[in-house]
């Protein structure tokens, strides 16, 4: 049984960790039918080695403000690459007790054991989470992404 997204957007509340450059962070504001700097300024934490980092609200577990009342993201054609990527994140594949704590908060995850998650990830012609096209398994997309969650 692989991975299948429940769209509960559990995956979009806490702070920090989901970045955007500059490329995809003109492109999310095209999406919303705003200028670059408007979408920044509302959105958008700059970064010091450049890029930018999206924004959650004030307190430690509410939401990324790019979250639609939908439950939905409102960027999703220039969705962040780790927000494209979860829950096929680094702790999670490489660690059973991680995987069963993201379990816990992720309704698409539930009912799958870790070795199930494993093979999802590994599964050519598996279909990844969110828009990406099918892939040669989750492990081709995490490297086509890059990053700090890439194999």
């Amino acid at each position: 049984m692989p991975f299948a997204c429940a769209r509960c957007g559990r995956c979009c509340h806490g702070k920090g960790g989901i970045y955007l450059s500059e490329a995809s962070a003109s492109m999310a504001a095209g999406l919303l039918g705003m200028g670059p700097s408007d979408f920044a300024k509302r959105f958008l934490s700059p970064l010091p080695g450049g890029g930018w980092s999206v924004r959650s609200g004030p307190s430690k577990g509410d939401p990324c403000l790019l979250l639609g009342e939908d439950g939905l993201c409102r960027i999703q054609g220039a969705k962040p690459d780790v927000c494209r990527a979860w829950p096929y994140l680094r702790a999670p594949l490489g660690s059973e007790g991680a995987f069963l704590e993201l379990r816990g908060c992720c309704q698409g995850l539930s009912g799958l054991t870790w070795r199930d998650f494993l093979k999802g990830f590994e599964e050519p012609g598996a279909a990844p989470p969110g828009d990406a096209p099918p892939t040669g398994g989750f492990r081709a997309l995490a490297r086509a992404i890059g990053g700090p969650w890439a194999f």
